[in-house]
C-alpha cells in the first residue's frame, strides 16, 4: 500500500525499549506518525495450537493460561500475559491514543478443534487491547 516503485525505502525502522522489552517500530518516511509496532511473537497457526518451531506456544495459549509466558521469535524478549497487557497499556497511554482500531474482538476465542473464520491470534490480540482499555480506564474511540 505504501510501496515505492523506485526501489527507495519507504519505511524506516528502529528498535526501542518499552517496559524493558525490545520492540521493533517501522515508520513511513513521508508520514512518521504512521507506525507499526512489532512484538515478534510466534504465529499460533489458525487454531492457536502453535508450531513446533516455537515450542507450540501461542498467544491463545497465553491468553487461556495454558502457558505462563511466550518468547519472541528472535528470543529477545519473553512476556507473561500481565507483561503483555502492561506493554499495550504503556503504548496506548504514551501515544495518547484516541482512535483505537482492532480486529474482531467479539468472536469467541476458539477451543480445540473448533471451526475458525480467522486466525485466533487476531481475535486474542484484539481482545487483549479491549481488556487493557477497560482495566486501565483508557478512553478512546474503539473500532473493531
Amino acid at each position: 500500500m505504501a510501496g515505492d516503485k523506485t526501489g527507495e525505502k519507504t519505511w524506516s525502522e528502529a528498535y526501542v525499549k518499552l517496559n524493558q522489552k525490545s520492540v521493533l517500530i517501522r515508520s513511513l518516511k513521508d508520514l512518521p506518525n504512521a507506525q507499526i509496532m512489532y512484538l515478534r511473537l510466534p504465529d499460533g497457526a489458525s487454531h492457536g495450537e502453535g508450531y513446533e518451531s516455537s515450542g507450540k506456544k501461542s498467544l491463545k495459549k497465553l491468553y487461556r493460561k495454558k502457558i505462563n509466558n511466550i518468547t519472541t521469535i528472535d528470543g529477545s524478549a519473553t512476556y507473561t500475559l500481565d507483561e503483555l497487557k502492561d506493554l499495550v497499556a504503556t503504548v496506548l497511554k504514551q501515544r495518547k491514543a484516541r482512535d483505537i482500531r482492532v480486529l474482531d474482538y467479539k468472536t469467541t476465542v476458539l477451543e480445540e478443534n473448533d471451526t475458525c473464520f480467522d486466525h485466533t491470534d487476531h481475535t486474542v490480540s484484539a481482545r487483549l487491547v479491549v481488556e487493557v482499555l477497560n482495566q486501565n480506564k483508557i478512553e478512546g474511540n474503539l473500532t473493531g
